[in-house]
């Protein structure tokens, strides 16, 4: 199956809930606080359901053609759906207040006796559904003056032909730092507080370290290269680090002790076992390059691919590379509940936005990283350090 087919509506199961919790909520509303007459609440019930069911399908439609873009082609249009999301969204209790004008209005035409129609906490309701949401963004948002440290995501992955000695390695992948005036680098600490308990065996960094002012990447470096390790800490190079200058930045890196890789392989050795790292150029701006990369790397070795973005995923699977690390996306840093991220910028779209995934014999690993880009916000997309556990596989 092409990876990159993501049918428009799958899984079903996403919005279904979604749509379900709506139309009770407003079906109680309406039965509890409205009090139509027995035929008034069949007919109210039955176009609050069509209303909804299409604003939700509208929704998850919208979310899924946001996942299916080429970032690279389409961000005006992509900025279209966003906006058009934010309407559907906002207007998902739309039907149930123009239904209790509708019954306000009925009622003052038929005098005083008419007005107890609607009761008296519906006047409240209204309130109530903006401070909900309020809530729900301040509990799964994350905005810029609340400092957090990054959550730590344990991952543990088999590999056929590990040898024993790397059994049980820890491998601590940071991503996405985006150091600069948004994510300035005391905040850029704090999330990486979380790591000290995580000790690690390995340290990779996934690349945009730092934002568009290349002036941060000495800074940005000194806190990459405190995340020391045992076997040590590798860095690729992302979109952004590629704008700021690749050559000042392997230069700040390697002052602090942190092996930047383009096209270029290390090997790591425990217990006279082999690991061998590839690191890519970045994929997104078009510098990666796996055939150079993996030179000299012996076959049948284990190789753990760093990439900055996940559309390296095919190329790497058409060579049986057993582990692929990636970032870029951020996770959609915006998601909607039961629909999905709405950022995508990779070839894939949404598809491999984050999570542990598998595309023939490779893994892939697709951190939520750790800073934010273009708004100070992550919406049910905490920030977090990826920690993966290597295990030999009983296959």
């Amino acid at each position: 199956m092409d990876i990159r087919a993501a049918p428009l509506l799958m899984p079903v199961m996403s919005w279904l809930p979604l749509a379900a919790a709506v139309v009770a909520a407003q079906s109680l509303a309406v039965a509890w606080c409205i009090r139509p007459s027995r035929r008034q609440m069949a007919i109210s019930l039955g176009m609050l359901l069509a209303a909804d069911v299409l604003l939700v399908v509208l929704l998850r439609v919208c979310v899924a053609q946001m996942g299916r873009m080429d970032y690279s082609e389409s961000f005006p249009r992509w900025r279209w759906h966003f906006l058009t999301l934010v309407l559907i969204a906002a207007g998902l209790p739309l039907p149930l207040w123009v239904l209790a004008l509708k019954v306000a209005f009925a009622g003052r035409s038929r005098g005083p006796a008419g007005a107890s129609a609607i009761h008296p906490i519906f006047r409240s309701a209204l309130v109530a559904w903006l401070l909900t949401a309020a809530v729900i963004v301040l509990a799964g948002g994350k905005f810029s003056f609340i400092p957090r440290s990054a959550r730590i995501t344990p991952l543990e992955v088999r590999l056929t032909g590990l040898p024993a000695q790397l059994d049980g390695l820890r491998i601590a992948v940071l991503a996405d730092h985006h150091i600069g005036p948004l994510m300035t680098p005391a905040r850029a600490r704090q999330r990486l507080q979380s790591l000290t308990a995580a000790r690690p065996d390995l340290v990779v960094d996934l690349g945009d370290i730092t934002e568009i002012d290349p002036s941060y990447q000495p800074e940005a470096a000194r806190i990459v290269g405190e995340c020391a390790a045992p076997l040590g800490t590798f860095a690729v190079a992302g979109n952004f680090d590629v704008r700021c200058g690749t050559d000042s930045l392997r230069e700040e890196l390697r002052k602090v002790g942190v092996t930047y890789l383009e096209n270029e392989v290390r090997r790591i050795t425990r217990d006279g076992a082999e690991l061998w790292l590839v690191g890519l150029g970045d994929p997104w701006t078009g510098w990666a390059d796996l055939d150079t990369a993996l030179t000299g790397v012996p076959e049948g070795a284990t190789v753990i691919v760093l990439a900055h973005s996940p559309d390296v995923i095919e190329e790497a699977a058409a060579r049986r590379v057993p582990l692929v690390l990636s970032g870029h996306l951020h996770g959609g840093q915006v998601v909607i509940p039961f629909a999905g991220p709405v950022v995508g910028m990779s070839e894939f779209g949404t598809r491999f936005a984050w999570g542990h995934f598998r595309v023939g014999d490779t893994r892939l690993i697709v951190s939520r990283g750790l800073g934010e880009e273009g708004v100070p916000l992550r919406l049910f997309c905490p920030p977090e350090v990826v920690v993966v556990t290597l295990r030999c596989s009983n296959d």
